[in-house]
């Protein structure tokens, strides 16, 4: 239990918008492409969208080990090298791949343009970055509001000092589905 206020991102929801997108377009082969997390206290924690999609994809029986790939960081440069190297060890791509976020999914988008990719994969990301809508196709993404997080910690902590409230409260930001090019949908989130 903290003692501190804490605001999240409702990763949950995240990859839940973007699995049920997904189905919703029938697409049953779902990959996922994403970082091997982050290093707490000397232990490597996997990034929570990577739990709730192995996760959730367990629950429907459509989790395929295969098709998730991962590495250390989560720039563009390294969504790119992916991209490659799995369009050079693997003969069969899923369907539909879900990104941990935007930069690895422009990455991975251009590798699969400069290999001439002849059947489309659908994509999802994660951010909603600016750059996601002027892409080819436009990224389709998961718009985290992160500027609501920073107004909410100001005002908790202001809350706080004010008050002198000792409880601790956790604040969960909501999301929302940006539908693009990238993963064309009918049906708004």
């Amino acid at each position: 239990e903290l003692d501190a206020d804490y605001i999240v991102s409702d990763f949950e929801s995240v990859v839940q918008k973007a699995v049920e997108c997904f189905e919703r377009n029938r697409y049953e082969e779902i990959g996922y492409i994403g970082t091997y997390g982050i290093e707490i206290y000397g232990s490597l924690k996997a990034d929570r969208r990577y739990l709730y999609f192995k996760k959730m994809l367990e629950q429907r029986g459509v989790f395929r080990e295969e098709f998730v790939w991962l590495t250390n960081n989560s720039y563009i440069t390294d969504g790119y090298e992916l991209g490659k190297k799995i369009l050079r060890e693997h003969r069969k791509l899923p369907r539909a791949v879900f990104t941990e976020n935007d930069s690895l999914a422009i990455g991975f988008l251009r590798a699969l343009k400069e290999n001439a990719v002849r059947n489309p994969i659908a994509i999802i990301g994660c951010n909603d970055v600016q750059s996601a809508a002027f892409m080819t196709p436009p990224l389709t993404s998961v718009r985290l509001a992160n500027d609501l997080i920073g107004t909410m910690s100001a005002r908790l902590l202001l809350e706080r000092m004010m008050t002198e409230r000792t409880e601790s409260v956790k604040v969960v930001v909501p999301n929302k589905l940006i539908i693009r090019g990238s993963c064309s949908d009918s049906q708004p989130l």
